[in-house]
C-alpha cells in the first residue's frame, strides 16, 4: 500500500536588502526599479525592470541612498546605484529620499503624500490654475 507523501510546505521568496545585506522575506522589503531618469519606488513589485531591495527603515535608506556623511573627495556609488546598474542624479536621489517620510508614518500618510505628489505634479503640468 502506497503512503501519501506529506504536503509540502511551500518556500517564501527571500531577498536582500542593498543597504544592509539582511535577507527577509520579499514581503519585508520595499523594491525599487531602474529605470531611464534614475530609480522609483516599486510597492506592487510589478514593474519591468532591474530591482533592487530596500528595507522600510530610514537608516537602510539613508545608506541605500548614499545620505550618509561620507569622506571629501570622489562620490563613490551607493548601494542601490550598484544594485541597479544606474547613476542617479542628485534630483532622483532627492525623490527617492522624498519617500522616507512615508515610510515613517504608515499606510495613512503614503495615501496622503500619494495624493500630495499627484497635486504637485499636475500644477508643474499647468493643468491646475
Amino acid at each position: 500500500m502506497a503512503r501519501n507523501p506529506a504536503p509540502r510546505r511551500r518556500k517564501k521568496p527571500q531577498r536582500t536588502c542593498v543597504a544592509c545585506r539582511q535577507v527577509q522575506d520579499k514581503q519585508a522589503l520595499i523594491r525599487l526599479v531602474a529605470h531611464p531618469t534614475g530609480a522609483a519606488v516599486d510597492p506592487g513589485a510589478t514593474r519591468a525592470g532591474r530591482g533592487a531591495y530596500l528595507h522600510a527603515r530610514a537608516a537602510c535608506w539613508q545608506a541605500g541612498l548614499g545620505l550618509t556623511a561620507t569622506g571629501a573627495g570622489k562620490r563613490r556609488r551607493t548601494p542601490l546605484e550598484q544594485a541597479l546598474k544606474v547613476t542617479l542624479s542628485d534630483e532622483a536621489r532627492r525623490d527617492l529620499a522624498a519617500y522616507l517620510p512615508v515610510l515613517e508614518g504608515g499606510p495613512a500618510r503614503a495615501a496622503a503624500a500619494s495624493a500630495s505628489e499627484d497635486r504637485q505634479r499636475e500644477n508643474a503640468n499647468g493643468r491646475i490654475p
